[in-house]
């Protein structure tokens, strides 16, 4: 059997481009780059005040790394294992100047999305390549407020162009199916999250469901004792979903209009549906919190 049928339904290949095996060459490089992420951790005052400078150097180092692998198939890395962890890695380096360096990191931004231009619908429901596509939609909204013209040559389309291009392709193919499918369905919130210009921020961990720890368990030591994790002062296991708040980076009229189509196109397709169906897709563990960060957005 399919080891990711689990993760929901699967397109079919003559629904969507599948990329091709990665060029061995391509591989090379890519694994050969120093490229740390834990690096731009670095404290400024621990490294004698240069921590700004080495981030800067990462974050150059990473657009660089990028645009050499802009002129190779970037879809085709997207799909294996280690190679699509060092692109998410190259991109959230890339976008970790947002604050002084919006331009490069839009033309940047660009350029991958260039670069998966086609595939999006299958990466979305790909076991490695979601985690990149959802990467590179988040490094969109980190520049949202670059120049359109940011490139220099001019040979890139607009940065939001672009996003309603990735966006036809990943509403446009089964989208019911994609909203219960457990890779899709995370990109398509990270996509709303983009259209409707939002960030969503984590407000803590929710009310504890057990007693209250304190951050540390003041129970008699037993024989066999198993390590807890301990979130905001409470056992992991006793934490309620994280409470979230919906953060305006700038809104867009052109790009929530898609939006409003998914939510018709919803509604749509269930009005001569029975309340079973309708039911299904609300308490689904992966097309409810995509229905519910919709309707969010909206209101």
């Amino acid at each position: 059997p399919d080891r990711h049928s689990s993760y929901g339904p699967s397109l079919s290949n003559d629904d969507t481009n599948r990329p091709r095996r990665p060029n061995p060459e391509t591989l090379r490089y890519l694994y050969s780059l120093p490229l740390h992420e834990t690096d731009l951790q670095t404290n400024d005052e621990e490294d004698g005040g240069d921590g700004g400078d080495n981030r800067l150097a990462l974050s150059m180092a990473a657009t660089n790394a990028l645009e050499e692998l802009y002129e190779h198939d970037l879809a085709s890395l997207c799909c294996e294992e280690r190679s699509s962890q060092i692109l998410e890695r190259l991109i959230r380096v890339s976008s970790a100047q947002t604050n002084t360096n919006t331009s490069t990191t839009a033309t940047t931004m660009r350029r991958v999305l260039v670069g998966l231009q086609g595939y999006h619908a299958f990466l979305s429901r790909h076991r490695y390549g979601s985690h990149v596509v959802q990467t590179v939609l988040h490094g969109c909204l980190s520049c949202w407020n670059a120049p359109l013209d940011a490139d220099e040559d001019g040979s890139l389309p607009a940065l939001h162009t672009l996003i309603l291009n990735a966006s036809q392709e990943l509403l446009g193919v089964d989208l019911l199916d994609g909203m219960k499918h457990v890779c899709s369905s995370h990109v398509l919130r990270s996509l709303m999250l983009l259209l409707g210009g939002m960030e969503e921020v984590s407000d803590g961990p929710g009310p504890a469901k057990k007693e209250f720890r304190g951050g540390h368990s003041n129970s008699k030591k037993k024989k066999k004792k198993s390590k807890k994790k301990f979130i905001g002062g409470f056992e992991e296991d006793q934490v309620a979903p994280r409470r979230t708040t919906l953060k305006l980076v700038g809104a867009v009229p052109e790009l929530q209009t898609p939006l409003w189509e998914v939510l018709d196109a919803i509604a749509t397709h269930y009005r001569s549906s029975n309340s079973g169906d309708v039911t299904e897709l609300i308490c689904h563990p992966s097309s409810g919190p995509t229905l519910t960060l919709l309707l969010r957005i909206l209101s």
